[in-house]
């Protein structure tokens, strides 16, 4: 998104930008079902939990992101900046809500901080 941001800065192309930012949530999201339907105490040798609460607030958190992305004006020259930033705090916010470990938690944070 971020270097496809640079090509043109008309509004088709920030339209598109905006498509494949949600799809990128979407595919998070539909990713985190299976989960949600057989939820495991611990996968990935500890680092990420996946209680039911776990996934829902994971849920929560992309649809807010998916929502910023569809409801929000774009600036005119930097759309593909501003999408990759909006695409890292949604990831940076699922890494966070699935932590089950310091060092998973310190990871969420960092991806989070791209965007700020």
């Amino acid at each position: 998104m971020l270097s496809l941001g640079t090509l043109r800065y008309d509004k088709p192309m920030r339209d598109f930008l905006r498509w494949m930012a949600l799809l990128v949530l979407g595919c998070a999201g539909l990713a985190l079902l299976p989960l949600y339907a057989h939820p495991s105490p611990q996968v990935a040798e500890g680092w990420f939990a996946t209680t039911r609460v776990n996934v829902v607030l994971a849920m929560v958190f992309l649809g807010a992101v998916a929502w910023t992305l569809v409801a929000t004006a774009v600036p005119d020259t930097s759309a593909g900046e501003w999408f990759s930033l909006m695409t890292f705090a949604g990831l940076g916010m699922l890494v966070l809500a699935r932590s089950a470990n310091l060092a998973a938690l310190f990871l969420g944070l960092e991806v989070l901080s791209l965007s700020l």
